[in-house]
Order: structure tokens, then sequence, then C-alpha cells
């Protein structure tokens, strides 16, 4: 959990200080499986994307990942939530990130108000990159919605 909800900007708790020492840290551990999978959402979903990358995990499934944070911050109800002064403005753009040899599978919300932030980042970043291996699918339900629905299960059964 992001604790600082900065986009695991300042790292994890006990482990690493910023991103970098995130990404070192994680390709550590990436080094001793056969096969790694990030996942997450929103906030979550960036990170999985950025980490997946920086890491160079062989999958990485984001749900309505937040993929520009200048969008977010150039938002003024999303910037008014969070401290854009505490991000690293390196990392602003995820998608500079990404690495040809993971594969990135971004299931996108389309419907209700709430997610306007999070079409309009994969519209402008995502789609037209598709020498990423990126896969984009449409969901019209959230994280919760799938998980009690049972169809979370099946798309991690894909990756597991």
């Amino acid at each position: 959990v992001d604790k600082s909800r900065i986009w695991y900007h300042h790292g994890i708790d006990g482990i690493s200080l910023n991103v970098e020492g995130t990404g070192e840290y994680l390709a550590e551990k990436v080094r001793q499986y056969k096969k790694t999978v990030f996942l997450g959402g929103s906030a979550g979903g960036y990170a999985a994307m950025l980490f997946a990358g920086l890491a160079r995990a062989d999958h990485c499934i984001a749900f309505n990942p937040q993929t520009d944070l200048d969008d977010c911050e150039s938002s003024p109800e999303v910037a008014a939530k969070y401290d854009f002064t505490q991000v690293d403005r390196k990392y602003m753009d995820v998608t500079k990130w990404l690495r040809g040899n993971t594969q990135y599978f971004v299931f996108s919300r389309e419907t209700g108000d709430e997610d306007w932030i999070h079409r309009r980042h994969q519209t402008r970043r995502l789609i037209p990159m598709n020498k990423h291996n990126i896969h984009l699918q449409s969901i019209n339900a959230g994280l919760k919605q799938l998980r009690d629905n049972g169809r979370l299960m099946k798309i991690l059964d894909r990756f597991i």
C-alpha cells in the first residue's frame, strides 16, 4: 500500500526510499522466479506498469491504470487530493518506462464519471503504443465487481 498516496514515488516502507530503489529491489526479486506477474489497479496499476518495466517482469495486469500523472496534476479535482511536489517528475509518464519483453494487459473501465481520467490516459498514451506489447481490453466493472462475479479469477488464471 502506498501510504504516501504518491504513486509509490517514496518507495515501499522498510524496503526502498524512491522509484529507483523499488525498481532495483523488485528486479532482484524477479530474477529468482521463472515467471513474474505484476498486478494493480488505478494508482497501483500505474505502479504495476512502471515496476514491471523497471524489473523486466514477464507480465503486467493493470486495471484502470493512471498512465500520465501530468493529466492528474492538471485536473483541479485530482490535484487537490495529492501532493504533486512529492512526485518524481522523471516518472510522470509511465509509458516511457515500459519494456518490450514485458506483456502488458490493461483492463479499462469505460463507464462511470469517476473513470474519465483513466480513459483519457489510456487513449492518449497506450493506444498508439502497440510496439510495447500492450493489450487493451474493455471492462465495465470495478475490481470489486470483477472479484464478486468471478471474472477476476478467470483473468488471473491466464497468467498463473
